[in-house]
């Protein structure tokens, strides 16, 4: 199936999650392109570019569209002293993982999608992390190859707050925020997965 596969996800936890709490969902909408989730819970920046670089493990795909999120971990790893990242340089391996991708399926369209929002409101110090994150991030997308995804305003109430129905953890979103990544995911799949 790997060699077949026609879109790949790649990323975190949020992205490993298709497999559990968006799994209806992902059957539904993405099975039928053979899709790969190789997101991996609690990788960050640098575990992505090692993924893309150097484990081998994507050696057989040659996937058409590529939705990728990484960095909410560099948040949450920096704010509890273990190992995470300042924003510059979360930003910094985004850009490096996005390069990487880029480099080994420079076909692929790819999706860059904004870190999503975290905790249970603006005031979040990670939510606040990954927002910096993102305005540098975004300026990555050309429009053309890669191309830039935010759906956060589709996460939350207008309030900022995020309801437990949609992420129990304030992290993790539940079928409901799958269902929400899945119709932005969606029109591009149709455009550019043949």
């Amino acid at each position: 199936m790997g060699a077949k596969a026609k879109i790949l996800f790649l990323g975190d936890s949020i992205t490993h999650f298709w497999e559990t709490h968006g799994k209806e969902v992902f059957e539904r909408d993405f099975k039928q392109y053979n899709t790969i989730d190789a997101g991996f819970s609690g990788d960050r920046t640098e575990h992505l570019i090692w993924v893309v670089e150097k484990s081998g493990i994507l050696d057989p795909l040659d996937p058409q569209l590529i939705v990728m999120m990484i960095g909410s971990n560099n948040a949450g790893h920096q704010l509890k002293r273990k190992g995470g990242t300042g924003t510059a340089a979360t930003a910094a391996g985004v850009r490096r993982a996005l390069d990487s991708v880029r480099a080994r399926f420079p076909k692929a369209k790819i999706l860059l999608f904004a870190i999503f929002p975290r905790g249970k409101n603006a005031n979040d110090p990670a939510r606040r992390q990954n927002e910096q994150v993102n305005a540098i991030i975004r300026n990555f997308a050309d429009g053309k190859d890669v191309i830039w995804v935010d759906i956060n305003d589709k996460l939350m109430n207008p309030d900022g707050t995020i309801d437990k129905e949609m992420m129990p953890d304030r992290l993790h979103p539940r079928q409901k925020g799958y269902e929400i990544w899945s119709a932005a995911i969606m029109p591009y799949a149709k455009r550019y997965v043949k």
